[in-house]
């Protein structure tokens, strides 16, 4: 999970683990692509801002996915800057969660997309 707040990344680590998923989690997309690379295991899931400035999180997901193929994304947002991800998320193409979202919604989505429920 890429996340700017740092109170919001430790309450989302802390309600996905508890709900089963080990969660890694970035301040930044370069830091996510240093933490993707570092880890030995499989990554199923990615949540990414589409609005993060340094590097949105569509431009980061295509740089993962390139790691790993079998990638998932889910994109949050509190607006959608750009027509091509608003018309991704109107047709259903691409996974999104509004922000503000609550955090069991987000462990809900994220066990959801991963097979668990």
């Amino acid at each position: 999970m890429v996340e700017d707040e740092e109170g919001i990344r430790t309450l989302a680590r802390l309600v996905l683990e508890h709900a089963g998923v080990e969660a890694l989690v970035a301040a930044s997309s370069e830091e996510a692509l240093r933490i993707a690379d570092a880890h030995p295991g499989s990554i199923q899931l990615l949540v990414a801002d589409v609005n993060v400035p340094e590097l949105p999180g569509p431009a980061l997901a295509e740089r993962l996915k390139v790691r790993r193929l079998a990638l998932g994304v889910l994109y949050t947002a509190g607006h959608l800057a750009g027509d091509a991800v608003r018309r991704q998320v109107h047709h259903g193409r691409v996974h999104f969660l509004q922000k503000p979202f609550g955090l069991m919604t987000l462990a809900q989505r994220v066990r959801h997309l991963l097979g668990g429920e």
